[in-house]
């Protein structure tokens, strides 16, 4: 599963930025995305910025994954129940639950920048939170509570191996 991680964590951002360089496929996508009436037609900087807000949720899954990556490098030595694999599952949780609060906000920025150029009245402002977030959020919190256990499980075996 590292080497998944290790994999898929460029990807991510990589993705985002190949479909941004092709004009028809990044109109097509957020026209459909946001919902929006028509595709835009943006000047160079407005394209930029719009770009660059799309990055940022592809990024931050991309430090998620590369977070994960190192839990389960860990892992496969034998270090599951570590200090060191319990931050790195809590590091994780904690960039999912950053991921979670970004994409609405980066998908509400990117709606405002592509609509920019419209003229008054004819801007959207487009704010969305799906279930899907929300059940992310709940998973959050499930990881959030196995890493504490991992953190309280690796107090006990050190506890236990001074004992010894």
């Amino acid at each position: 599963m590292a080497v998944v991680c290790t994999v898929l964590a460029p990807l991510a951002p990589l993705a985002v930025a190949v479909v941004w360089w092709h004009p028809g496929l990044w109109r097509d996508l957020v026209v459909e995305a946001l919902g929006l009436v028509a595709a835009p037609v943006l000047p160079i900087g407005l394209w930029l910025a719009a770009g660059a807000v799309a990055l940022l949720p592809a990024l931050i899954a991309g430090w998620a994954l590369w977070r994960l990556r190192a839990f389960f490098a860990l892992v496969a030595a034998g270090e599951g129940l570590s200090f060191a694999a319990a931050d790195g599952l809590m590091g994780f949780a904690r960039t999912l639950v950053v991921l979670v609060l970004a994409k609405p906000l980066c998908a509400a920025a990117l709606s405002v920048l592509v609509t920019l150029p419209n003229g008054p009245g004819r801007r959207q402002l487009v704010l969305s939170v799906s279930s899907d977030d929300l059940f992310l959020l709940v998973i959050c919190g499930l990881l959030v509570a196995v890493a504490w256990s991992l953190r309280e499980g690796a107090r006990i075996a050190r506890e236990h191996a001074e004992i010894v």
